[in-house]
């Protein structure tokens, strides 16, 4: 579908002469991101751990919560951390168990099977983890949706913690306490955490309630076995670590809840996964490092990109595929052999996610056909696996610039469904519109899963938010559109600009990746790259008469639309290829028009 490109207005001279010490490229590249004061810019290029990190007791509920977890350590009470089965709800559950754990608490861990229980709490669970001595149940990644089954749990004399970041419901838990960015009157000022980001935020509250082990009377900091003391009672702090390096080394998790759940890297977000990114380039969990190993990456080199194609979706897979416990298990394995046997079993399984992906895909784009007249698009199969249908969901979405939604069932022979939308159209309160014919649901304005009873419903359901998109849709410009940060020439794409780039590091939602326009560039050749020829690699000139490569990923089709000596404009990233230890910068392909 061709896109609108839309060019930044170039900053104002009189904005940019307050900067001057500044590069203009980069001046652009912060006013294009909506920055204006020099608080703004300083915190931005120079994110600070000790400054632009909220307190945690900042919750409205926080001290409640971290109260019940040092009384139930105190009285040795069973805790229970439920966790969510994706690349946020694992590494956050993870962050909480393993903090729970360092401080002596009794914890147990429970994620549901995402085909046979599907998300959230739910009765069996509840009464699962009460028969095994459970008093204290932390949610991660989930809960706020579960009214009901917190009352259950109530009920069954379970103490329930929710941590979560989705969309409040009317009807809100009675909770014994709530973290819950988006909650009203929650009391925390920054609303972008994921669910990896709340727990992170819990694990903050219980290792600051503690004082600092320069107050218990001279003790090493650093003793595997320290005896500390909150105000509750006496504790043992296992693992080594001073409080602030073990709270530091939790980070790694945060980066890839954050990148995996698409949290807007601006703000508190974009400090946690800047410092989570120096964390899991050098990350002693022995899971990851099999992990990074097995998907060909490099420790010292690990970004944003490497998180979300590589490390998410491989962390995502075990859920999708069977279970999320070889994920968790994963992230705290205990010796090299079991990390490497779970990795290795992560790497299959993400194969055959993608297999199995690709084929429901095809058949859904056959049943949907062609997308002319549709604001909305559906398409359903009962055989298809519930862990996939959010992925072609998103994909279709992409392709075709329209809401999706993905139906199959389950094991227990429920239609489950995932949505996957754009923009103009929230998909999740048209799902709350739609409540009368859902079972459950929940997720964000772009991003949601459901279930419904059986195909009467799901045919109900579908007409209903057909009728929904089409009032919403009908004199949209459904066109994507391209933000462009700046106009160049090919003379511009130089290691000073290069050097800028680096700046807005780590890039992702909500601080995207750069991207630039180049006008009237003449094709000098043109090459198909790549198996089946998907790809394309041009080599133009621009004024200056000065080659350059440029390199299209699924632009291979532009082979038989190009000839030598025809001008385009092309939208690109810049950025750097290595090879053999050799670097040259690279111009990949954002998007092409012919110039006219």
């Amino acid at each position: 579908m061709e896109k609108n490109w839309l060019l930044v207005e170039a900053a104002p001279a009189q904005w940019q002469s307050q900067f001057p010490e500044i590069p203009a490229l980069l001046r652009q590249l912060l006013w294009s991101r909506g920055l204006r004061t020099k608080e703004e810019i300083t915190k931005f290029l120079n994110p600070s751990y000790e400054r632009d990190l909220y307190d945690p007791f900042l919750f409205r509920d926080m001290s409640k919560a971290v109260g019940r977890i040092f009384t139930a350590i105190e009285k040795q009470e069973k805790i229970y951390v439920y966790g969510d089965y994706d690349a946020d709800g694992v590494p956050g559950a993870v962050i909480l168990k393993t903090t729970l754990d360092t401080l002596g608490a009794i914890t147990d861990i429970y994620i549901p099977h995402r085909e046979k229980e599907g998300y959230g709490l739910n009765s069996g669970a509840i009464q699962y983890m009460a028969s095994q001595g459970a008093k204290v149940i932390v949610t991660c990644d989930c809960g706020i949706s579960n009214a009901a089954e917190v009352r259950e749990a109530n009920i069954s004399g379970l103490e329930v913690i929710i941590t979560d970041h989705h969309r409040i419901p009317p009807d809100i838990p009675e909770a014994l306490a709530i973290l819950h960015p988006l909650l009203k009157d929650s009391g925390y000022p920054y609303p972008y955490l994921t669910g990896g980001g709340v727990a992170f935020k819990f694990a903050q509250a219980l290792l600051r309630k503690i004082p600092p082990l320069s107050l218990r009377g001279g003790l090493p900091r650093a003793t595997p076995q320290v005896v500390v003391r909150s105000e509750d009672g006496l504790f043992t702090l296992r693992g080594g670590d001073e409080y602030d390096g073990f709270e530091k080394w939790l980070l790694d998790l945060v980066a890839i809840s954050t990148v995996a759940d698409v949290g807007k890297l601006i703000g508190e977000n974009r400090t946690f996964v800047k410092y989570g990114l120096i964390v899991l380039n050098k990350t002693r969990r022995l899971g990851l490092q099999k992990l990074i190993d097995a998907a060909g990456l490099k420790p010292g080199s690990l970004d944003t990109w490497s998180i979300s194609w590589k490390i998410a979706p491989r962390i995502n897979s075990a859920g999708r595929m069977d279970h999320a416990n070889t994920a968790f298990k994963l992230l705290t394995a205990g010796s090299a052999d079991e990390a490497n046997n779970l990795a290795s079993d992560l790497n299959r399984t993400n194969a055959e996610r993608q297999k199995v992906t690709d084929h429901a895909l095809q058949e859904a784009r056959a049943q949907i056909g062609s997308s002319d007249n549709k604001y909305l698009l559906t398409a359903y199969n009962a055989e298809w696996h519930p862990g996939v249908i959010g992925l072609v969901a998103g994909r279709l979405m992409e392709q075709f610039r329209k809401p999706v939604i993905i139906g199959c069932r389950n094991g227990e022979g429920v239609i489950v469904g995932s949505a996957r939308s754009i923009n103009e159209f929230n998909v999740i309160e048209a799902l709350a519109e739609s409540k009368q014919f859902l079972l459950k649901f929940g997720g964000h304005p772009k991003a949601a899963g459901f279930s419904v009873a059986g195909e009467s419903e799901w045919a109900q359901l579908v007409a209903r938010l057909e009728e929904l998109a089409r009032a919403l849709l009908h004199e949209a410009d459904l066109r994507p559109t391209l933000t462009i940060d700046a106009d160049l020439t090919l003379a511009d794409a130089n290691w000073d600009t290069i050097a800028a780039l680096k700046n807005l590091e780590p890039c992702g939602e909500g601080n995207p990746k750069p991207v630039f326009l180049l006008h009237n560039l003449e094709v000098v050749s043109v090459e198909r790259l790549g198996k089946d020829g998907k790809h394309l690699r041009l080599v133009v000139i621009d004024k200056s008469r000065l080659p350059r490569k440029m390199i299209g990923f699924c632009f291979g089709s532009w082979c038989e639309k190009l000839t030598v000596r025809d001008t385009i404009d092309a939208v690109v990233e810049i950025g750097v290829n290595e090879w053999n230890g050799n670097q040259e910068i690279e111009l990949k392909i954002v998007d092409l028009r012919l110039h006219t």
